[in-house]
């Protein structure tokens, strides 16, 4: 379902897009959209299992933690957000990362995730990005005892992109 919804959003961008080039290569881009996904449409693949497991090392300096004590004391704050560096990147690089940041909002019944990034390549990484902030979300509503209760995956996107072919 989720590659079905992938599918439709490059379609989109390719014959509504803005053109750009990125080097030699020429992509058509969306600007300032927003994606929503339910979790359970989500399935894990291995490439995000590898990824997930990066950022869970790279974030384990207490951002994880902080977040998941945020929710734990007000389950309804704004607050609990995983911030990436450029050096949490997988593989590592030192270019700005394009998924900014993770939010967790809970709607009254069920823990959201927001996703905010720069820049998404939709043909070749947003299966993977939706994936891991699926596990992350996991991870966070099993720190809770609400696993039950994992809402949607929610992307805000500076910039999505479709490579022209």
């Amino acid at each position: 379902m989720i590659d079905a919804q992938i599918k439709m959003i490059e379609s989109q961008i390719l014959a509504c897009g803005q053109s750009t080039n990125v080097g030699v290569e020429f992509y058509k881009q969306m600007l300032h959209q927003t994606f929503e996904f339910e979790t359970s449409d989500v399935e894990l693949t291995d490439k995000s299992r590898l990824i997930f497991a990066h950022l869970f090392h790279k974030i384990n300096d207490g951002r994880l933690r902080d977040a998941i004590i945020h929710l734990k004391a007000d389950l309804l704050t704004r607050q609990s957000i995983i911030l990436f560096k450029a050096t949490d990147q997988f593989p590592s690089k030192y270019d700005p990362p394009c998924i900014l940041f993770y939010q967790f909002l809970y709607d009254g019944s069920r823990l959201n995730i927001v996703v905010y990034a720069r820049s998404i390549n939709v043909s070749t990484e947003f299966l993977d990005d939706i994936s891991v902030a699926k596990q992350f979300l996991l991870c966070v509503c099993s720190a809770l005892g609400k696993l039950e209760r994992a809402g949607k995956i929610i992307f805000h996107v500076g910039s999505i992109h479709a490579k022209v072919i």
